[in-house]
């Protein structure tokens, strides 16, 4: 009998633990901000809890309107590491209007977190989105 053969002749049980296979709801958050906004302008909060984790799966940063000023430097980090999901010199490109910086580094968030922007001060003018993809228990 072949690999595949042996492959195709199982079958498997449903489930009898309530646990098993639960809802998980996807949801994306988006922050809206430009080269004017400090602080809560430039976090994204996420509920979180033990109880209820949720998955950070993506996180993307589109350019709507070119940065300019000084060093153009756009990091989008965990609170704790400013460029844990999205580093300036690799994945974004604040000068370019339409420019999608995307990184797939995934994070289990078992208390509430913080996605959070950080921008060089010397920025005269630019605007963009925050986008993160998630899930949570249903």
């Amino acid at each position: 009998m072949s690999e595949l053969t042996g492959l195709l002749g199982v079958q498997r049980q449903a489930t009898r633990d309530p646990d098993d296979g639960k809802a998980w709801l996807e949801e994306t958050r988006i922050l809206e901000y430009d080269w004017q906004d400090t602080g809560e302008g430039l976090k994204l909060r996420i509920p979180a809890s033990a109880a209820k984790p949720v998955y950070v799966v993506e996180v993307l940063h589109q350019v709507l309107t070119a940065f300019d000023g000084g060093t153009l430097a756009i990091d989008v980090g965990d609170g704790s590491d400013a460029d844990f999901y999205l580093e300036n010199t690799n994945n974004i490109s604040p000068a370019t209007i339409g420019h999608l910086g995307r990184n797939i580094r995934g994070k289990k968030l078992v208390a509430n977190a913080v996605i959070e922007v950080t921008l060089n001060a010397s920025l005269t003018v630019g605007a963009a989105a925050l986008i993160v993809r998630l899930f949570r228990p249903a």
